[in-house]
């Protein structure tokens, strides 16, 4: 089963985390980390049903090493995000670094849908 893969490296996890597929720190930041949404439908025989999660339990398995290593990107991202918030002027490499980190939310989110 597909869940049961590290969503980065996509091989059994070793020493299993749960990396959230929306940051924390990003949930703070737009509302109510702890919200409740609608990820997508599952079919069963009286029709579509919806998956709802709390935002902060919306998670996937991942290797703890693998983990670590998006962490650094994760944690870069954070500082862009800020900045651009904040109106600060952002390098070129900020600018690769926000779209790498937008990539892995993207595909984490795609692959949890999958998942679902």
């Amino acid at each position: 089963m597909a869940a049961r893969l590290c969503v980065f490296c996509g091989k059994r996890p070793v020493r299993k985390t749960k990396e959230h597929v929306l940051p924390q720190w990003l949930l703070s930041l737009t509302g109510d980390p702890k919200r409740v949404v609608d990820v997508g439908l599952r079919m069963n025989l009286t029709g579509p049903l919806k998956h709802r999660f709390p935002l902060t339990q919306f998670t996937m398995p991942a290797c703890s090493e693998c983990n670590s290593v998006f962490a650094v990107l994760e944690s870069e991202a954070k500082a862009v995000v800020t900045r651009v918030l904040d109106s600060a002027p952002i390098s070129e490499v900020d600018v690769e670094v926000l779209l790498d980190w937008l990539d892995k939310v993207r595909v984490g989110l795609w692959l949890a849908h999958r998942a679902l």
